[in-house]
């Protein structure tokens, strides 16, 4: 199947020699490049119960940062949204269900 040219292959796990069919997602490139520009501001450390994120420079005022991380949080979503759309047209039930809210 050709994928449109709109549309870029999305490596879930950022390991862009894990070809396996459950690590990879076509989502719009114009989503891609928004992932990619937000995440790579942050340095991020992902085991199975956590999620680390350190500041590339802690000179930039906070403000801007939550704004990134709020960036990261919508490209976030959209992207699962993809992920659960693929799973369907696989016959696969999806793992889970991702929910992301504001503590606000």
């Amino acid at each position: 199947m050709k994928l449109p040219k709109d549309f870029d292959v999305h490596h879930i796990d950022s390991d862009r020699s894990n070809n396996h069919i459950e690590n990879l997602v076509a989502i719009p490139k114009a989503l891609h490049t928004r992932y990619h520009q937000s995440v790579n501001q942050f340095h991020f450390n992902i085991s199975e119960s956590d999620l680390l994120i350190t500041f590339n420079n802690c000179n930039v005022a906070i403000q801007y940062y939550l704004s990134v991380m709020e960036n990261i949080n919508n490209s976030l979503i959209e992207c699962f949204d993809y992920i659960v759309y693929r799973d369907i047209l696989l016959n696969k039930k999806p793992l889970c269900i991702l929910t992301i809210k504001k503590p606000y």
